[in-house]
């Protein structure tokens, strides 16, 4: 049923996109703007009045084959589910640790882990939890659609962690069973290595 309707949905686009563009051409005024503005001016132009689904069509009609397929896979994707319970979705991690082995006290490591949704409905992370000097450098900045995949880079301080590194990072997220998924974090800190004097040094 909602393959039906997007197709139908889309029908109208080109007559909204006319309509909504009006007479004047502002592409040279655009041209000279950053993309900061450009966003300003997206915003201002909705606190103006302009509908937000005439916007999204004008938008998809300027999408290439590939892109409005994709486009149109993501919407039937995030379609409301209708037994109100929340929307999960199954993913996979290319593992589940990482183990950095042997780290040297007072230097930073990164590392990153794959991600694939293999569910039916969009993959979002919205926030992550760590009990240990470890950060998320890179996740995705837009849902991942099913069947697609994304990094999640995250680096270790290990500046006075000394010993044994064994902890996680909780990825605050819609997959399931219980929206979050962890990552662990290990390996063993040593001491930093100090540079050896030379014979003429005290």
């Amino acid at each position: 049923m909602r393959q039906f309707y997007t197709p139908f949905i889309f029908t109208f686009a080109l007559v909204f996109c006319a309509q909504w563009m009006g007479a004047q051409d502002i592409n040279l005024l655009l041209d000279n703007l950053t993309m900061e503005q450009k966003l300003k001016t997206l915003e201002y132009i909705r606190s103006v009045g302009t509908d937000i689904d005439q916007q999204i069509m004008c938008s998809f009609e300027q999408l290439n084959r590939q892109k409005k397929a994709q486009t149109i896979k993501y919407l039937i994707a995030v379609q409301p589910n209708t037994d109100g319970r929340p929307m999960r979705t199954g993913v996979i991690c290319s593992r589940d640790t990482l183990n950095f082995g042997v780290l040297e006290e007072g230097l930073t490591y990164i590392d990153s882990v794959e991600i694939t949704n293999i569910g039916e409905v969009p993959y979002s992370i919205t926030s992550y939890q760590t009990a240990c000097d470890c950060a998320v450098l890179k996740m995705p900045d837009q849902p991942v659609l099913p069947g697609e995949k994304a990094m999640v880079r995250i680096e270790f301080n290990s500046f006075s962690k000394r010993g044994k590194v064994n902890t996680g990072i909780v990825l605050q997220d819609n997959s399931l069973p219980n929206a979050r998924t962890i990552i662990y974090v290990k390996g063993e800190v040593t001491a930093q290595k100090r540079a050896k004097k030379r014979a003429w040094e005290d």
